[in-house]
């Protein structure tokens, strides 16, 4: 009977539109009574109504069939996160004494999961490489190439309006812009490669190919024609 009064003060709260003390009131009955389903089970819902899978998914765990696949992920992620271990375990979800109920026993290889990808996170940031010149010649690298480009753009433009065809000084001035942009993936291959992040090495090695492969291209092309770079479709 006390349990239905708490739920129906919790109900008058909640329907006020003060959640906050709706929510501690009903918590702080769970955590006195863990054995009482109809209290959790009112909390968790509330925590439902308001889209916190996590806090629906902790109160919620142990009410047979209740919780979705949704609430047990962010539930095991939330304790985690936590730390909560063993009793601590019981008393961050407010369990009742005994052994765990079967639906957290199911929930703990979620737990370790997340608790792994956790200290992986950490060792990646602890194991960050310190920032390197090579970031910022790399950005400067970007800077300049675009800047070189769009000035390649407003002359190409000018003298077109001026003296009429500039394709030869555009195309030369776009090959001169990638040059410079070639440079900024080839110096944060060179940062990863200090830092032996292969992964990130090769791929920017591989950006690096590939512009340079292009630039090449071009400009043997214009070697060809006497200066001036054309096209398959032009001749």
């Amino acid at each position: 009977m006390e349990d239905e009064t708490q739920v129906a003060k919790a109900d008058a709260l909640w329907f006020r539109g003060d959640r906050a003390a709706a929510l501690a009131l009903l918590r702080a009955r769970a955590r006195s009574r863990p054995d009482d389903h109809r209290v959790r089970l009112a909390l968790a819902e509330r925590y439902r109504s308001i889209d916190a899978p996590d806090q629906a998914g902790r109160w919620g765990i142990t009410v047979e069939g209740w919780t979705t696949e949704r609430e047990r992920d962010r539930a095991a992620r939330l304790i985690a996160a936590s730390g909560a271990q063993g009793s601590d375990l019981a008393s961050f979800l407010a369990l009742p004494s005994g052994p765990l109920p079967r639906a957290v026993e199911e929930l703990l290889p979620a737990v370790d999961e997340y608790r792994e990808r956790f200290r992986q996170t950490a060792r990646d940031r602890s194991t960050a490489p310190e920032p390197s010149p090579l970031e910022d010649a790399s950005d400067a690298a970007l800077a300049i190439g675009a800047l070189v480009f769009i000035l390649t753009v407003l002359a190409t433009w000018a003298a077109s309006a001026l003296a009429g065809d500039a394709t030869v000084f555009a195309r030369w001035g776009s090959v001169t812009a990638v040059c410079v942009m070639t440079l900024s993936p080839a110096f944060r291959c060179v940062r990863w490669v200090r830092a032996r992040r292969w992964g990130r090495a090769v791929g920017y090695a591989a950006v690096t190919v590939v512009l340079a492969t292009v630039i090449v291209g071009l400009i043997a092309n214009g070697v060809a024609h006497d200066g001036a770079i054309v096209f398959r479709w032009e001749r």
